[in-house]
């Protein structure tokens, strides 16, 4: 869908929104190039490959550190502790927290 929309764009023109499952996208076609002009030696091809694997390596770095730091991951519940430790009552903080009981008129 996008590229028949890019190839129906002329140079400087600007596609109407485009609605993806999770985006909204609207594109501007700068310039076409005929493939394989520019070569190995062209300074903006050796950034783009640069940028390219820079990406890709903090990419992966990203992932690598995320799984290290949830499968490190350690969750403690210290108000469960807690009220296990004092037999099943709500540490005199937590009950600062907790709303009022309502008062129910005795007849």
């Amino acid at each position: 869908m996008l590229k028949k929309i890019v190839m129906s764009l002329k140079p400087g023109q600007v596609s109407p929104p485009i609605v993806l499952k999770d985006s909204i996208r609207i594109l501007k076609l700068v310039t076409r190039e005929a493939p394989g002009l520019r070569g190995l030696a062209d300074p903006q091809v050796q950034q783009t490959i640069r940028d390219t694997l820079r990406n890709r390596k903090e990419q992966l770095l990203r992932a690598a550190y995320r799984a290290v730091a949830r499968d490190d991951a350690r969750v403690r519940n210290y108000l469960a502790e807690q009220v296990l430790e004092s037999n099943g009552k709500l540490p005199a903080a937590s009950k600062a927290t907790l709303p009022p009981k309502p008062v129910v008129p005795q007849n």
